[in-house]
């Protein structure tokens, strides 16, 4: 068994008997104190690109104490939990044109673990202000005061842990518990298709995402065929899927207010909105009544850039079910 597999299961056993202590010593003895610290906040420019990053224009720290906006024609905060390649980008431009205008949709704690280890232990780790969840606190006041008319504000969360920023993590989420003003979409999409996604991106130089009127960006994008590894495909859908569930029990066990969405649900159906529904009840604010899958698409600024089928994907496609087929991941394939 590869030792990622192992090391996924034993995260999980430590969650769950409440161990937190090694992971506190790990993240204290990791923690550099930096005598000058410098913290981001939203400029007062709109971002219309749907990339996020425009919108910062200077590190500074905020030092002020912050109360979120109540009343209810502020923005609603709001924390977006997906992995990478899970559609989270198009969400957002979602949620955020039909409830007013679109605002950031920057992944804010880091795009990888790597990113994200940085930004627990030496940006919030030096500054003590903003620890125990309190630079999601320091966000939400900033986007808020930035963007007052916008119908929601906030960022995207790539849930990566690692038990260096173990405990600041965990943290993070319980302030979320106690703070319930804050809102969370948990978004989840089929592990295969975000492992095809993943590996194309990694081999291929394509961009991230094609506005819908970049057709050379969308053509390129579906004629990308490859050969997905199987070596490990099984190991690593049993990984993907374990830390999956193991952030989906930690939202749960800590009782913050938070959807679950399904990626397939939201995009792949033709005519049912449902799912986009339960999101804007969940947030109280947007369509709730009445929303067309017009609406929905019209919303969206990137295209569409996979294929429905994985045999039109896959140059190994037959060699990829030949593996899940009667596994517990079969029912990925499609």
């Amino acid at each position: 068994m590869p030792d990622f597999v192992k090391s996924g299961r034993q995260k999980i056993r430590i969650l769950r008997r409440k161990d937190y202590g090694a992971a506190c010593v790990i993240l204290l003895a990791l923690v550099v104190l930096q005598g000058a610290f410098v913290f981001r906040q939203p400029n007062s420019k709109s971002d219309d690109s749907g990339k996020g990053n425009s919108i910062y224009d200077a590190w500074k720290p905020i030092r002020s104490v912050c109360v979120l906006n109540g009343k209810s024609t502020a923005p609603v905060p709001v924390i977006l939990i997906s992995r990478g390649r899970s559609g989270s980008s198009s969400t957002w431009q979602v949620m955020s044109n039909l409830t007013g205008y679109m605002t950031s949709s920057i992944e804010y704690t880091g795009s990888n673990t790597k990113q994200a280890t940085y930004f627990f232990n030496e940006i919030v780790g030096a500054y003590e202000a903003l620890q125990n969840g309190n630079w999601i606190l320091d966000y939400m006041c900033a986007a808020q005061e930035k963007y007052p008319s916008a119908g929601i504000v906030g960022f995207k969360w790539k849930p990566y842990i690692d038990p260096s920023f173990h405990g600041e993590f965990i943290n993070s989420l319980k302030l979320l518990a106690f703070k319930q003003q804050v809102k969370v979409v948990r978004l989840r999409r089929n592990i295969l298709d975000v492992t095809i996604s993943t590996e194309k991106h990694r081999r291929f130089e394509a961009d991230a995402h094609c506005k819908k009127d970049e057709a050379d960006c969308i053509k390129q994008h579906l004629g990308i065929k490859f050969k997905l590894p199987t070596k490990w495909l099984f190991h690593k859908l049993e990984r993907l899927s374990e830390e999956e569930d193991e952030v989906d029990w930690l939202l749960d066990e800590l009782g913050v207010p938070h959807v679950k969405v399904n990626y397939e649900k939201l995009y792949n159906n033709e005519t049912d909105v449902n799912e986009w529904i339960r999101i804007f009840n969940f947030l109280g604010v947007g369509p709730t009544k009445g929303l067309s899958r017009e609406q929905v698409i019209n919303a969206q600024e990137h295209a569409s850039t996979h294929s429905p089928r994985h045999s039109d994907m896959l140059q190994n496609y037959e060699e990829v079910r030949n593996v899940l087929v009667g596994t517990k991941f079969e029912r990925l394939l499609h």
